[in-house]
């Protein structure tokens, strides 16, 4: 499994866990258990498992499993990009929530943009016909 692919499914998990935290706190908060007020991290909660833990997922995977051509001998490093930007936007749009500075939210779905774009650059090279070699 390559580098990328195992830091992307690394980072997916624990934000798969820290997702699942928040989302256990806004549960306790509807049963009357808790009395802090949970239900502000919804945004995050939906943003660490949505964003953070499935699409991440899914990228990692990808760079995994698509196959390899190795017509081109060429260092391509969009798919680390990719991880980069995605959790760079995932980190500024959760600081964007808790400090409600919406222009960081909006700067962390730029970043999120930006790293869905590098992933699709790096797949779209390894998305082949059936049959091809190179």
């Amino acid at each position: 499994m390559p580098l990328d692919s195992r830091i992307a499914l690394r980072l997916s998990f624990l934000m798969l866990i820290i997702g699942g935290i928040l989302g256990e706190l806004i549960m306790y908060e509807k049963t009357g258990l808790l009395s802090i007020s949970a239900y502000r991290f919804l945004p995050i909660h939906i943003e660490l498992l949505l964003i953070g833990w499935l699409f991440q997922l899914a990228i990692g995977v990808a760079i995994w499993m698509l196959p390899k051509f190795y017509g081109k001998r060429r260092k391509d490093r969009s798919a680390s990009a990719s991880i980069l930007f995605l959790n760079l936007g995932v980190i500024l749009t959760i600081i964007g929530f808790l400090t409600s500075f919406y222009p960081l939210v909006l700067s962390g779905r730029i970043s999120e943009f930006a790293g869905g774009a590098a992933f699709v650059r790096h797949a779209w090279a390894r998305v082949k016909p059936f049959g091809s070699v190179g």
